[in-house]
């Protein structure tokens, strides 16, 4: 039975190329930096590509929802419009979504905190690869204003699904790093729904169990 992989035709602007294995992320439009990698805790796999996407939404002063990603803009669009296409392409797409702004004697203010979930989903070898999880971001600045900033650290993801075929080489991981993003809502927003559609569509999956 083959699985049909949620797509929506829309244009995705400005993002990259792949670079998977450069040591810090490059510019993202609008001048954004983002140098937020994944580090497997389990087979010490690393993740660090140079993102070339980084834009962010956000619908009031609690919450940016952040994406970035490494894809050329053709291709991310085609992928997204398109299953064929998207099993095509080799690739990562990120969201970091700020929840809560900590505040001083209201908030914890930590990185043992919780403020944001992460999901990332992985495009290599036409299989699809999905991790997710959260942990805390400190920001700099607050959501509403042109660019969005901040910082992660030892944020958790898990392995969430995945179709057959995907080989997963992170397992459990950290996801730390710094994000600077541009906001342009109706882009970021479109991003997190076709990401959400792919998680949703992808049955949670045990990837130890499947390489065992």
């Amino acid at each position: 039975m083959t699985r049909r992989i949620a797509t929506v035709g829309f244009l995705v602007v400005a993002t990259g190329t792949l670079t998977g294995c450069s040591m810090w992320g490059g510019a993202g439009i609008g001048g954004g930096r983002a140098s937020a990698g994944v580090t497997s805790v389990e087979r010490g796999a690393r993740l660090m590509p140079t993102w070339r996407t980084a834009i962010y939404a956000t619908s009031d002063v609690n919450t940016a929802d952040v994406i970035l990603s490494d894809l050329e803009p053709d291709a991310l669009m085609r992928a997204i419009s398109d299953e064929s296409e998207l099993r095509a392409v080799d690739g990562s797409v990120l969201r970091v979504r700020m929840f809560i702004t900590p505040r001083a004697g209201r908030t914890p203010i930590d990185f043992t905190a919780s403020n944001t979930s992460a999901t990332l989903v992985v495009m290599s070898g036409g299989e699809i690869g999905v991790y997710g999880g959260g942990g805390f971001m400190l920001p700099s600045g607050k959501p509403g204003n042109r660019y969005f900033s901040g910082r992660l650290r030892d944020a958790t993801l898990k392995p969430a699904g995945a179709t057959p075929g995907f080989d997963d080489l992170l397992g459990a991981s950290d996801l730390s790093g710094t994000i600077s993003a541009q906001r342009d809502d109706a882009s970021a927003s479109r991003v997190a729904a076709w990401m959400g559609a792919v998680v949703g569509e992808l049955a949670p999956t045990s990837l130890a169990q499947k390489s065992e």
